[in-house]
């Protein structure tokens, strides 16, 4: 290396993928829950629960309308809001 610092993988690391951290999960990560309210929020925010609009658009149901409710899809919102 010309002149800098040693060659180190963690700042190779850090530089090839500096352009894909999402600051918005960062606090869910730094909180003082449970790891499986951590786990359970960080699926919340990045809408990676199986919803029943999850599943249907991954075709493992047919169906996405809510159980209570038929009129609605069963997102994360219809479910938490």
């Amino acid at each position: 290396m010309c002149g800098g610092a040693p060659f180190s993988s963690r700042e190779a690391y850090r530089q090839l993928h500096a352009h894909l951290t999402d600051d918005s999960t960062t606090p869910i990560w730094h909180s003082r829950l449970p790891h499986r309210i951590r786990v359970f929020a960080w699926l919340l925010a990045k809408n990676r629960l199986n919803t029943r609009a999850l599943l249907a658009r991954k075709t493992i149901i047919d169906d996405s309308t809510c159980l209570r409710c038929p009129s609605t899809e069963e997102d994360r919102h219809h479910l938490f809001i």
